[in-house]
């Protein structure tokens, strides 16, 4: 009888420890792309952003802001929050709206 129980218990074990490897090793991880949104959307409202792209044949976040804001306090400013979120391989490309064509 003690064999019995044992042999439940282990499968039971063995049962509980595959359906939460199932169900819990499938948990997804943000990409790229996904963190890279997050932190424009985060740059967009802190800043007076007029319009932003991201160039990516040529790797290159592309914003035009408003002719009041300090154009190297935005670039500093969006330089952190690319380093504090680790996305790397872009280059800034910052224009006031006057410069636009």
């Amino acid at each position: 009888m003690r064999r019995v129980y044992l042999s439940l218990i282990a499968i039971c074990s063995i049962i509980t420890l595959v359906w939460f490897n199932i169900n819990y090793s499938n948990a997804e991880t943000p990409g790229k792309d996904e963190v890279l949104s997050k932190v424009l959307d985060e740059i967009w409202i802190e800043y007076d952003i007029l319009a932003y792209s991201v160039l990516i044949t040529d790797s290159v976040l592309y914003f035009v802001i408003d002719d009041n804001e300090n154009k190297s306090e935005v670039t500093q400013g969006i330089e952190k929050k690319i380093e504090q979120n680790d996305i790397e391989g872009y280059t800034l490309e910052i224009v006031k709206e006057n410069e636009v064509d």
